[in-house]
């Protein structure tokens, strides 16, 4: 098989996938239970694997899905202590996008910023790193050492850690 009939199997087989995308009537929507996103401490959440997660949300996000809408969809019909979750969650998505680890120490400047805020930084995050050619999110291109090298101080530390500026200067 050359090399063009290989692309062309590949890309038949992520067309097949990114259906799970669509509802019935054609609208963009998460391929299984929202808990699955939303949740970490859920076990419907630890069944599904983080790239796998990331894979869907990446899909989503670039093209179009709200999710800021659907987390607050989500948020409508649960109790507080299950919707206490979020914002952790989508901290160990940026993290582990950033440096493959679910748990690292910019998480304390990540604690500071609001789910809303954390969701739009996830958002602009996995939009850089997700490739709709190979349907995967580019993970761990975050170098400690580099990052603390290229902060003059705190204030430039946290603004890399809360935007994507570091993200887009050291892996464009």
């Amino acid at each position: 098989m050359d090399w063009q009939e290989e692309y062309n199997k590949k890309r038949a087989a992520i067309y097949r996938t990114q259906q799970k995308y669509y509802g019935f009537e054609g609208k963009l929507d998460l391929p299984h239970h929202s808990r699955y996103y939303y949740d970490w401490l859920s076990s419907r959440s630890k069944s599904l694997a983080m790239e796998e997660k990331l894979a869907d949300l990446g899909f989503l996000v670039t093209k179009g899905f709200d999710l800021q809408q659907s987390v607050r969809n989500y948020k409508l019909d649960r109790e507080e202590n299950i919707t206490e979750a979020i914002p952790q969650t989508f901290r160990q998505y940026i993290i582990y996008m950033r440096f493959g680890e679910y748990l690292h120490f910019i998480e304390f400047v990540l604690q500071e910023m609001t789910e809303e805020d954390l969701i739009a930084l996830f958002i602009d995050e996995v939009k850089l790193r997700y490739d709709e050619f190979e349907h995967t999110v580019r993970i761990a291109d975050w170098d400690d050492d580099k990052l603390i090298d290229a902060c003059d101080g705190k204030e430039m530390y946290e603004r890399y850690v809360r935007t994507t500026e570091w993200s887009k200067k050291y892996n464009p």
